[in-house]
Formats: structure tokens, sequence, C-alpha cells
């Protein structure tokens, strides 16, 4: 008998608090719940609009790089600025998406290589700086990777500050590219660049990734897409010879026929 009393006085508890409560919503004005849903309506569209807006600042940078691609000459300073603003606009409104960020760095490699960006200590280390972005974002985003080592090299060659230290961080990164996009094509050329160069500047450090710098150049010659930056950086550094020798042996192992293969002819090996 207690139990029931017990039972049923907890279940008047509850119905009185679910009064009080019923009534004390009642009391609320009702243009309060509109404003309450109109608020909501908005908190959930902003981002939406934010990425609309982030990607449509994007697309004008996007026609811009492949037109600079296309036809170096003609970028303009105009062109340039807006490139700039629009991409910065872009990861202001959307500042989660990684890509965004690696964007902006080909933006400002292109003000170096035409001249607009005359600081160039501080333009290397704001590129450095969006690619280590791009990364806390994206981490295991291999072509990052690269990128990072790569511009760490330029720095390097541009101050140059060639220490154990600088050639230490330069192969740890482009080592973590190779882990995560061995067969990549963009890895292919960014080893086969750095790789080639630093034969010539610094033989011994060379020594250290020789297999590596090997596998992408033997490898990125076999992509069309990168097949032709990599010869230029193979007849930049005057490792003609070298990498025909390369060619020949990764034949051998393969039992091809090396004398048919596009490199081949085009690097003029015998």
């Amino acid at each position: 008998m207690k139990s029931i009393v017990m039972s049923e006085s907890v279940t008047t508890n509850r119905y009185q608090q679910n009064n009080v409560k019923a009534g004390y919503l009642n009391k609320v004005p009702h243009w309060l719940y509109s404003v309450f849903v109109i608020g909501l309506f908005f908190y959930l569209s902003i981002a939406p609009i934010k990425i609309t807006l982030a990607s449509m600042s994007y697309h004008g940078v996007e026609s811009k790089l492949d037109q600079w691609k296309a036809l170096t000459a003609s970028i303009t300073k105009n062109d340039y600025e807006r490139a700039k603003q629009g991409i910065t606009q872009a990861i202001q409104y959307h500042p989660s998406f990684a890509y965004y960020y690696d964007i902006k760095s080909e933006v400002l490699q292109w003000g170096a290589f035409v001249g607009f960006e005359t600081d160039l200590e501080a333009n290397f280390s704001n590129i450095e700086l969006l690619h280590e972005q791009s990364l806390q974002l994206r981490p295991i985003w291999s072509v990052t990777w690269g990128n990072l080592g790569q511009q760490k090299f330029y720095k390097a060659l541009f101050l140059q500050k060639f220490d154990s230290i600088t050639y230490s961080e330069i192969i740890s990164y482009l080592t973590i590219a190779h882990q995560l996009g061995k067969q990549t094509p963009e890895i292919h050329m960014i080893w086969s660049d750095v790789g080639l160069r630093l034969l010539n500047i610094n033989f011994a450090q060379y020594l250290n990734a020789q297999e590596l710098v090997r596998f992408h150049v033997v490898k990125g010659l076999e992509y069309r897409m990168v097949r032709d930056k990599i010869i230029e950086s193979i007849r930049a550094s005057n490792n003609n010879s070298l990498v025909c020798i390369w060619l020949k042996q990764d034949a051998r192992d393969k039992n091809q026929d090396t004398l048919n293969s596009i490199a081949f002819k085009r690097l003029k090996c015998s």
C-alpha cells in the first residue's frame, strides 16, 4: 500500500512539474519562437553560403592559373593581385578547406617567378606556412609534403644556406611524400627536380637519397603528364648520361627494350 501511495505521489509531482513547464512555455511570446526559428535557419545556412562564396572566389583564380600555365607572358600585375586577393577571400570564407592553401601557395610562386613579389625570402616563408597549414588540415596528402620539401629546397638555394639541418628537413619531407604517394606523378616530378639539383650542389647529401631520386626519375619518365618537366630537370642539371644509364639498367631488370621508350629517344641516349 505504501509503495502505491509513493508511486502516485511521484506521478503527481511529475504531472505538476510538467504543468509548470507547460505554463511557463505558454507565457513565452509567440514572436520569440519566430525569432528563434529564423535565427536557427540563418545559423544553419551560414556555412553553405560561405562555402559557395569561397568556391566562387576560387574559380576566378583557377581560370587565371590555367591561363598562366598555357602562356606565361599573359600574366599581368593586375591579374596577379586579383588572383591573390581571390584565393585569400576563398580561405577566409572556407578556412577548413586545405586545397585553398595549396592554391594560394601556387599563386605566390607565380608572383615570385615573374617578379611581382620582390621580398623573395618572405615569399618563400609565406609559401612554406601555407603548405604547413594545409597539412594540418590534410596530413596525408603526399603532394603537399612534396611541395613543402621542394619550397624549402628553393629557399635554401636562394639564401645559399645548405646546412645539415636544412638537408635533413628537405629529405624528411620528400621521404614522407614518397611514402604517401610513391606512384604519384607530381611526386616523381618533385623528387626529380630536387634530387638532380642536389646531385650537382652536394654530392654527399645526394648519396643519402640516390635510390629514391633514381626511382622517381625513371618512374616519372613513364608518365606523359610529367615527362616534359622531368626531361627539363635532367637537361638543366646536365645529367643526361646518368639518366640514360638508369633507363638501361631499369630495362634490363624488367627484360624490356629501352631503345623504344619515348624518354630514351628524347634524351638521345645511345
